[in-house]
């Protein structure tokens, strides 16, 4: 899921594991193939799956030429029982909306078959509000009232069916990765675990992957992104500024330095960044706010916990 820490889990959570050979250069190239287009009629799967194969089968040699021992005898956690990962946030659709999320898994599973699959979910309202922050941050120009419920929003394409407010109802997709992997196959993680107990989360991990759980990264610094008056300033930096979204009032060498900075020094600094943030529930429909409840409600009995213990609406 986008906006759980998936940039820390891939660059340092599985990269860093001796144990774990991590698909990812250069496959993002072709994971983003897959979101994109596995809707599409032109999409050759038997293509896609040979490609994807012959990735795989280069970071596994290039893990084992890594972990080559210098003498006869193997270690523990050499490559010859290293695990291979496929990791990327968009393996569940687009971060804006739920678009096909079923068949991306679906198709997965026709690439891998009954593997093991982890899903990181986080709190609804915290989650929305970050990717509010990430479409601001890449030069989106709405605010976060409009981000969630306007027509003009990515995340409320004219299709009903797909939208951010069925990605953050989690007990559907779940249960489709039960019936498609197996129970066992699945573990749900909370990005709340994450920042109160990192290690602990880590060691979950590890061992759900049947990998060594001692040998845990060092502690990460997670910045949770801009407040909400900080954001609104971003925000208007974009409409005079040019991005990738637009061509703004100013041209794109003059005013780049400028974002730069702001982006880089005012955003992560504490004195100017307070961890006070606009709650987005006020900005999500009524009908909308019990749907969560009730998804948080079936997914608590799936999992086994009070997901209201870590501060999930029930």
């Amino acid at each position: 899921m986008p906006k759980c820490g998936s940039s820390f889990l891939q660059q340092v959570g599985f990269a860093r594991h001796p144990q774990i050979a991590l698909v990812w250069e250069p496959g993002p190239q072709l994971y983003f193939e897959l979101r994109d287009h596995v809707a599409s009629s032109s999409f050759d799967l038997p293509d896609y799956s040979r490609r994807l194969a012959g990735f795989v089968d280069r970071k596994v040699a290039e893990c084992r030429l890594k972990q080559q021992p210098s003498t006869s005898a193997t270690p523990a956690g050499s490559a010859t029982d290293s695990r291979v990962v496929l990791s990327f946030e968009g393996f569940c659709g687009p971060m804006h909306t739920n678009r096909d999320d079923r068949l991306l898994a679906e198709t997965l599973y026709a690439l891998t078959g009954p593997v093991k699959v982890v899903f990181v979910i986080r709190q609804q309202y915290k989650l929305l509000y970050s990717i509010w922050a990430q479409y601001v941050k890449e030069g989106g120009r709405l605010g976060l009232r409009d981000f969630l419920t306007s027509d003009r929003s990515p995340a409320q394409p004219q299709n009903s069916e797909q939208n951010i407010f069925l990605r953050v109802q989690y007990d559907r997709y779940i249960e489709h990765l039960i019936g498609l992997f197996g129970r066992d196959q699945v573990r749900v993680l909370l990005f709340e675990d994450f920042v109160a107990d990192y290690a602990k989360f880590m060691r979950q991990l590890y061992e759900f992957l049947e990998v060594d759980a001692d040998k845990i990264p060092p502690n990460a610094t997670v910045w949770r992104g801009p407040n909400y008056f900080h954001a609104n300033v971003f925000r208007m930096l974009n409409r005079i500024s040019t991005n990738k979204h637009h061509a703004g009032l100013l041209p794109y060498g003059f005013f780049l330095r400028y974002r730069r900075w702001f982006q880089r020094r005012v955003f992560p600094s504490r004195r100017w960044n307070p961890s006070t943030r606009m709650d987005s529930r006020r900005f999500v429909p009524h009908v909308v706010q019990q749907q969560i409840q009730i998804s948080n409600r079936r997914l608590g009995e799936m999992l086994g916990r009070d997901l209201g213990d870590v501060g999930y609406a029930v």
